[in-house]
């Protein structure tokens, strides 16, 4: 459940700065305005204690609350959606275990209209989530595979990998996607394309990928 917590980068969306970790709070700049992350310790209260495996999974996989309401996708369940039955159940008994409830409570997201009427994305999930949930491997070796699944699900790196279409939903979240990490752009960043000649995973060792993945530098970049 760690191992799946640290990959799902957690941690990056849902603690603001100077705020206390996964207690939520930090602001996720979008074309539709901002939307505040939620408190993910198990607070009974202001953050997740209480909730059922069942509930943790169609936020994971269909970005349902628990009240019911549809989530925003700056949730990546886009990418979520792929994650193991197993992963899914280790990450929830993670958070609700190992994790120290916080009490704080969360400024709620509130977009201008017509974004604040969430019914809406009924719709656009319909455009969004084209995929089956669940993993498909290529089948190309077993350490293959096993990188496939980290960048597609719990890695969710087309969130910033992959451009967006008219929509604004990911065009590419699967390795099979034509346009999948060919480069996207977040909040006025260029994320560069991690696929196709040139790009930095074929040119670096992989000792520099892991140093580049842990610290932000290595030899090259």
């Amino acid at each position: 459940g760690e191992q799946v917590f640290h990959a799902s980068d957690c941690v990056a969306c849902h603690t603001a700065p100077g705020g206390v970790e996964l207690a939520g709070g930090r602001g996720i700049e979008s074309p539709l305005g901002t939307i505040w992350s939620t408190n993910i310790t198990p607070d009974p209260e202001t953050g997740i204690g209480g909730m059922t495996l069942d509930e943790f999974r169609a936020v994971m996989l269909d970005g349902i609350g628990r009240d019911g309401r549809h989530l925003y996708p700056a949730m990546p369940y886009e990418n979520y959606r792929l994650m193991t039955e197993r992963d899914l159940r280790a990450l929830y008994a993670y958070l609700m275990n190992e994790v120290e409830p916080v009490r704080h409570e969360v400024e709620p997201t509130s977009l201008a209209f017509p974004f604040n009427m969430r019914f809406g994305l009924r719709a656009w999930n319909w455009l969004a989530l084209s995929h089956d949930a669940g993993f498909t491997p290529q089948g190309r070796s077993e350490v293959m595979d096993r990188g496939q699944y980290l960048v597609e699900g719990p890695g969710h790196c087309a969130a910033c990998h992959s451009p967006r279409n008219i929509f604004m939903a990911q065009d590419g979240v699967q390795a099979s996607d034509a346009n999948f990490l060919t480069g996207g752009v977040v909040d006025g960043w260029n994320a560069p394309s991690l696929r196709g000649e040139g790009a930095a995973p074929q040119r670096w060792p992989v000792g520099a990928l892991a140093a580049y993945l842990a610290t932000g530098r290595n030899a090259f970049s």
